[in-house]
């Protein structure tokens, strides 16, 4: 997507969809972390909260960096 960034960063969600809910809190964590690990400057991830609603399952996390702590969301959606 973006020039500075090789095509193998971020975070591949289109195959969770349909997926068991407690099977997508797990494997997006797992994908958070790793798309995360790749950055230097993130320290770690933090304060997850999963939710679902209809057809979305929702995580918002903190992301503590070098600079500060920044609050994040990342939405699946759960069924076609």
């Amino acid at each position: 997507r973006w020039q500075i960034y090789s095509p193998d960063s971020g975070i591949e969600l289109s195959d969770l969809i349909g997926e068991e809910s407690d099977l997508i809190e797990v494997e997006l964590l797992r994908r958070l972390e790793d798309a995360f690990s790749m950055d230097d400057r993130i320290l770690r991830i933090e304060n997850y909260f999963f939710s679902s609603n209809g057809d979305t399952a929702s995580c918002t996390f903190d992301v503590v960096t070098v600079f500060g702590n920044i609050s994040e969301q990342i939405e699946v959606r759960i069924s076609d």
